[in-house]
């Protein structure tokens, strides 16, 4: 079944996200989706709070998926991979990689990310496109680029770098989208794993994940499953899967400084 996604625009809100839930809950069809050029309270994952200055991609897509709710765990990496076929467009090849479980990362610094808020009646997509700005790392945080920088840094330097516009990536990430989305609520997230897989970040290499009360564990991240989980292999030789939803961090171990 095709999705379709409509965008209304707004000058400012709490967070788009905020409006996509209204909508959903007055009953907004598959595909209502909002844009605020600025977000007063936009938020990430795990309640953390989404700097979110003019200039910035801040959009939240209203769906209503007609697979099994076990299934929709997997839309956030069908996602994350419409967005790096969008990044590609308009960058330099072979740049861009997906973090785990939410992240789109340009030279290993994060550019975009994904926020899934499942409902009873469908979900929220959300997503965040640093375009002209990046936060400031904090403690804990990863590092950011936003993509006028990313364009930039692709550049030779006798070469003038063109500078995407706003409304044009918008355009072409919502293109991406609904041929993502389609084709997801068509064939299941099967069909996009080995697209995810074959940009996953840190593949093969040892890390640690961290949850909500600040447990850590390490192991070697051996990719995903069909259900969108993490492979963790542990150091006895044990796999574990875990969901995106128990995790708050994910990283290299090596990051650990950071």
């Amino acid at each position: 079944m095709g999705v379709s996604i409509s965008v209304s625009v707004f000058d400012e809100a709490t967070s788009t996200s905020d409006l996509a839930r209204q909508a959903l809950a007055d009953g907004a069809i598959s595909g209502t989706a909002f844009q605020a050029l600025i977000q007063t309270k936009g938020r990430g994952r795990h309640g953390r709070f989404w700097v979110s200055p003019k200039g910035n991609l801040y959009l939240s897509v209203v769906f209503l998926p007609t697979r099994p709710m076990m299934e929709w765990p997997g839309v956030s990496l069908v996602v994350s991979v419409a967005l790096a076929k969008t990044l590609d467009q308009v960058i330099t090849p072979n740049r861009v990689s997906l973090k785990w479980p939410n992240d789109v990362l340009v030279d290993g610094k994060k550019t975009a990310g994904i926020l899934i808020e499942a409902h009873e009646k469908g979900m929220i997509i959300g997503v965040g496109v640093n375009m002209i700005s990046a936060p400031e790392v904090t403690e804990g945080g990863w590092p950011a680029i936003c993509l006028s920088d990313a364009i930039k840094a692709g550049e030779d330097e006798t070469a003038s770098a063109e500078i995407v516009s706003l409304d044009a990536f918008r355009d072409l990430l919502i293109n991406e989208m609904e041929a993502a989305l389609s084709h997801w609520q068509d064939n299941g997230f099967e069909g996009c794993m080995l697209e995810w897989m074959a940009r996953a970040a840190f593949l093969g290499q040892k890390i640690y994940i961290q949850d909500d009360e600040d447990d850590t564990l390490e192991g070697v991240f051996r990719g995903i499953n069909p259900d969108g989980t993490m492979r963790l292999e542990l150091a006895g030789g044990d796999m574990l899967s875990l969901a995106a939803g128990d995790v708050k961090r994910a990283r290299p171990v090596a990051s650990l400084g950071n």
